[in-house]
């Protein structure tokens, strides 16, 4: 059996248990570029927004009272397997993002990164393999999205923006 792994010790202590306010979908531009077109690609990854009252014991401070947690995939280069690295920024959304919709949790929802991690896990999502036919990181985070949807986290329909 294959070995799936899930880095999340860049994931602040503080932020596994803080209430979610919304799911933001990145795309941070890579590295790569397409074969064949030289297009520099964009990498998807799923995000967390974090709300932190001003006056939060949570935050150091002169910290953003808003934070996120990002759930992003990242090939194992010697299985193809996904690695989903989990980590904490001082920020709602990168300046490097080109496209980031948004999908608010829907009211009396309360979801935290660690409920996030758990339906990932219980989807499946976190034994997943990039084959180079359309499951890539876009993919990923489309599934996320609909699964979410399925439990009644967000809005029907969200999958579909």
């Amino acid at each position: 059996m294959a070995v799936h792994t899930i880095e999340s010790e860049k994931l602040y202590s503080r932020h596994w248990n803080q209430t979610m306010s919304e799911i933001v979908v990145s795309g941070i531009p890579s590295e790569m570029r397409e074969q064949g077109t030289g297009r520099q690609l964009i990498h998807w990854r799923v995000q967390a927004t974090l709300i932190f009252p001003s006056t939060s014991e949570l935050l150091s401070p002169g910290s953003n009272t808003v934070q996120c947690a990002i759930f992003d995939t990242v090939m194992a280069k010697d299985t193809g397997e996904v690695v989903i690295e989990i980590f904490s920024k001082r920020y709602r959304i990168s300046q490097q993002s080109q496209a980031h919709p948004n999908f608010p949790l829907l009211d009396g929802v309360n979801l935290t990164p660690r409920g996030l991690l758990a339906i990932i896990q219980e989807k499946g999502l976190d034994k997943y393999k990039y084959n180079g036919e359309g499951s890539g990181c876009l993919y990923w985070c489309t599934q996320v999205i609909r699964h979410l949807e399925e439990v009644g986290i967000i809005g029907q329909g969200s999958q579909a923006n």
